[in-house]
């Protein structure tokens, strides 16, 4: 899979998706993007005014942006305003025919050090939120299979897992090492390889997933939970139409 880095701002993940969207993340120099946490209503609304920015950096007519609870709850996107739309879930999914023919939609996530499952096929897009607690429920898997039920065809959908932290650096405690026994070792978690199994076991073609690796904790692009910052990274889908 091939990237592009827009000015130091934007990485866009390229030629893996059809024409109809790009997808990518952003980096530091494009500011904090973690605003319902935000104690501090000046430092919220800064942010929220960030977001307010970056959709119209995008140039879509509608913008959707969940913040994680670490259940299997999903939105299922419907036109609604032009400002920016904000709840608490962890995936969104976007069905084809439910917005006005040619709505420019994007989907974002805010990430520190968490995985997020991108996807498409046909017209319907997803972002899924998976971290430590999501993965352990099996979200992406139960996810996908609430989705096929939606039109969703498995084997034609085409996933990019952003790996977030890689297996060199999550640490994570002894209590875990039964629950994840595969991909683990001395208590590092190679997390978005365990995503990758449970989304290749309900039927996603091997062919049509990766994982895109550049570790949020090692790299100075990218703010990191694990290593003491509280700002977060936007994983974006725009579609194109």
């Amino acid at each position: 899979m091939n990237t592009q880095n827009y000015n130091g701002k934007l990485i866009f993940f390229k030629d893996f998706f059809s024409q109809d969207i790009i997808s990518g993340i952003t980096l530091k120099n494009l500011g904090d993007f973690n605003a319902t946490t935000q104690k501090d209503e000046q430092k919220r609304n800064k942010a929220l005014g960030r977001i307010k920015k970056f959709q119209n950096l995008l140039g879509v007519n509608y913008f959707f942006l969940p913040f994680p609870e670490q259940k299997d709850k999903c939105w299922f996107v419907k036109p609604g305003g032009k400002r920016p739309q904000i709840k608490k879930c962890d995936a969104l999914f976007l069905k084809t025919g439910v917005f006005p023919e040619r709505s420019k939609i994007a989907l974002g996530f805010t990430t520190g050090d968490c995985p997020i499952i991108i996807g498409s096929e046909g017209g319907n897009f997803f972002l899924i939120h998976s971290g430590l607690y999501g993965t352990n429920l099996g979200i992406g898997g139960k996810l996908l299979k609430k989705f096929s039920s939606q039109g969703l065809n498995l084997e034609k959908t085409k996933i990019i897992i952003w790996g977030g932290i890689c297996p060199r650096c999550y640490e994570i405690g002894e209590e875990w090492k039964n629950v994840f026994s595969r991909l683990m070792e001395n208590n590092r978690l190679d997390l978005a390889s365990i995503i990758e199994l449970q989304l290749l076991e309900i039927g996603v073609r091997n062919s049509n997933l990766t994982i895109f690796r550049k570790c949020s904790y090692e790299s100075k692009d990218l703010f990191s939970f694990r290593a003491g910052e509280m700002e977060r990274n936007l994983i974006f889908l725009k579609t194109i139409t």
